[in-house]
């Protein structure tokens, strides 16, 4: 029987390394799988912590895009004002030197055909419009 208490401890220690193998197999596997899904994790987590960063940067992109957008639009605006202004300078810079040249003639004896009377505080652009507008109508009924 001695032989037979042999035999079964070499099946029992038999038994015993192959589960401890099978064993430290499992554990290796599963390390081996939490290693992979804290891998999985990391990938994810950094590829989530990019894309929020990315588009917090393109968000302060459209900010500034949008702020140069409407400085850009003021500019043009300001730009299209002074156009405006200097087009309408231009436009009565003859009347403007009719206007001095009435005042001027204001200061003049009336022979000059200049009513002397008139003042030159009076002597402006629409005035002399309507001044000119009453005499053409006046000639219109005269005739």
């Amino acid at each position: 029987m001695a032989k037979g208490n042999e035999a079964n401890e070499v099946t029992e220690r038999l038994a015993r390394t192959t589960c401890d193998s099978y064993q430290a197999f499992v554990n290796h596997a599963v390390g081996l799988q939490e290693s992979n899904v804290r891998y999985a994790q990391g990938l994810v987590e950094d590829s989530i912590r990019g894309l929020r960063r990315q588009s917090e940067k393109n968000l302060e992109m459209a900010h500034e895009l949008f702020e140069r957008v409407e400085e850009h639009g003021d500019a043009v605006q300001r730009l299209a004002e002074e156009s405006v202004d200097a087009y309408v300078n231009l436009l009565y810079l003859p009347f403007s030197y009719y206007t001095e040249g009435l005042k001027a003639a204001n200061q003049t004896p009336h022979w000059v055909g200049f009513p002397a009377t008139q003042d030159a505080q009076e002597i402006s652009y629409p005035s002399l419009l309507r001044s000119r507008r009453q005499g053409y109508h006046q000639g219109r009924h005269d005739a």
